[in-house]
């Protein structure tokens, strides 16, 4: 190879080398001008807001617990924003939502030939071997069936045990529940009482 041929070579990797870093330039320029006028990046209207999930509102019968939601709104506890919360103001929400559930069971009529066999099946879960081996012994426990809804009662040591029994007793009742909400309530003299609404499977 002569020395001619070298620099032809040299000078064709030249400007090879030119076109690329000016393909290379066009882009970051293009990029940069749809990023300017807002065609790119665009972040979308509902980002960080709450939604609501219409499948997860709750039972038929109107014993709803809250809607699940996504997102971060500026009320929620996890949030930078969020409200202190007051010990008060969040008793007597409590207290309603208790009362708005008892009002609701309380209102719907009886259903005999269910009641007759739920009542006596959700009893005999209390002795189920996973449960008496939890240690957690329930007091003043009781069931009581409508037509569609159970409420079952009982009292416990402390909340930490109540909402431990909940959730085990619960995982057995899928026999006669297609759906459970569980509430504690907690007592002046420290202990708790737990309430059990089920709702009926059909």
């Amino acid at each position: 190879m002569n020395g001619e041929t070298i620099v032809m070579i040299a000078k064709h990797k030249t400007v090879l080398l030119v076109a690329v870093i000016a393909l290379v330039l066009a882009m970051m320029g293009w990029t940069l001008s749809k990023q300017l006028s807002g065609d790119a990046g665009t972040v979308p209207a509902d980002a960080g807001l709450a939604t609501t999930d219409p499948a997860s509102s709750g039972s038929k019968n109107g014993l709803q617990g809250a809607p699940a939601t996504q997102g971060i709104r500026p009320d929620d506890p996890g949030s930078i924003f969020a409200k202190p919360v007051d010990p008060a103001e969040e008793e007597r929400e409590h207290k309603r939502i208790v009362a708005d559930f008892e009002r609701k069971f309380n209102a719907e009529p009886v259903d005999a030939a269910w009641a007759g066999k739920a009542e006596p099946a959700l009893t005999k879960l209390v002795s189920n071997d996973g449960m008496v081996v939890s240690g957690l012994d329930p007091a003043d426990y009781r069931s009581d069936c409508r037509s569609d809804t159970c409420r079952i009662s009982a009292k416990f040591k402390n909340q930490l045990d109540a909402d431990a029994w909940a959730s085990m007793y619960t995982t057995l009742t899928g026999e006669t529940f297609h759906e459970t909400r569980h509430m504690v309530i907690p007592q002046p003299d420290g202990t708790a009482e737990l309430r059990i609404y089920g709702y009926r499977k059909r």
